[in-house]
Order: structure tokens, then C-alpha cells, then sequence
């Protein structure tokens, strides 16, 4: 038996890309707002509206309750959640192997609330095992999805009809090196 050597560590941070049509993509924060840390419950409670020593002050507006705390970039979540364990039951019982890098549900959710609003669409073009498309129709959106594999776009359907979302599918004629599905409510 060689000698291992285990530099290796798991990703622990994975980037999200966010793609706009204009220089002045859409976000809005107050879409996923988290709840106050005992601290913030605290200044809202009691402000403290004194200079700070670094001479910043506080306005009147400050330490008001606006029904959360603006939550940071970093996302924490596994991918372990029901979703999944749904998923990769239906794919099994297909006989097909699942996607090998599922993407969060909570991740999806975090980044389509986010960036969009009920009504817009949703567009992942490399949707693997679908979470983000299953995720923006739960959400109330409208979603596209596509993908180079056949594989992986039978398997996002499996997800979909694990999740009770109603699909349909484009551009799946033989030929085509790409398939994509429509979700629509």
C-alpha cells in the first residue's frame, strides 16, 4: 500500500453567478431578509444613537424594526434536504444514475428571491439535476432549463415529477445537441 497524501480538503465555498440582460442587475435584499440576531432585537429595542468613536452617527431612521436583517453573501445549506432524497429516489427507480453535484434547494431559493420577483423567469442553463427551475416554480416564477445532457435533462424531469411541477419539454428532437424544458404552472 502507497503512501497517501492528503492535501485535499472538500470545497467549501462554492460561486454563484448572477447574469443580467444590463449593468444594473435587479436584487432586492428586503426578498431575503433573516431574522434579527438577539443583539440587533437589542438596539432595536434600545438604541443607541450616540456619535461612535470613529465619529459615524446614527440617524433618527436607525434601529428600526424593517422585519429583518439584511443576511450576508455567504450562503450555509447542504444538500441533503427532502428535495434530494425525493429526487434521487425517482431517478433510481428509473434505472439512471443521479446528477453527482446537486445544488442546494436553499441555495436556489436564497439566489431566484433574490434576484427576481413572482411572474419573472427564470433561465439555468446548465440545470443538472433541475433544482433551480423546481425552485423558481415553487417560488411563482416561471422557469427555463437546459442542458447538453440528455441524461441529466431526464433526470430533471424525474425531479419535476417527484415535485408535482408540470413540465413541458423543447427542442428534444433527435439531433439537437441540447434539450431544454419548460416549466409552467
Amino acid at each position: 500500500m502507497g503512501w497517501i497524501q492528503r492535501l485535499r480538503v472538500t470545497p467549501s465555498v462554492e460561486p454563484l453567478l448572477w447574469l443580467s440582460p444590463n449593468p444594473n442587475a435587479y436584487g432586492n435584499n428586503r426578498n431575503v431578509l433573516r431574522e434579527y440576531s438577539p443583539g440587533g432585537l437589542s438596539s432595536i429595542a434600545k438604541p443607541r444613537l450616540a456619535p461612535r468613536p470613529s465619529g459615524f452617527s446614527f440617524g433618527s431612521g436607525s434601529f428600526t424594526d424593517k422585519g429583518g436583517s439584511i443576511p450576508p453573501s455567504l450562503i450555509v445549506a447542504t444538500p441533503c434536504g427532502v428535495e434530494d432524497v425525493r429526487y434521487r429516489k425517482a431517478v433510481r427507480k428509473a434505472g439512471l444514475v443521479p446528477h453527482p453535484a446537486i445544488l442546494p434547494a436553499a441555495v436556489a431559493r436564497f439566489g431566484i428571491q433574490l434576484a427576481t420577483d413572482p411572474g419573472d423567469v427564470v433561465y439555468d442553463p446548465m440545470c443538472g439535476s433541475g433544482t433551480v427551475a423546481v425552485e423558481a416554480m415553487k417560488l411563482g416564477r416561471k422557469a427555463i432549463a437546459s442542458d447538453r445532457s440528455h441524461a441529466y435533462l431526464e433526470s430533471a424531469m424525474l425531479r419535476c415529477q417527484a415535485e408535482k411541477i408540470a413540465m413541458n419539454r423543447v427542442g428534444a428532437e433527435p439531433g439537437f445537441s441540447a434539450s431544454s424544458l419548460q416549466f409552467s404552472a
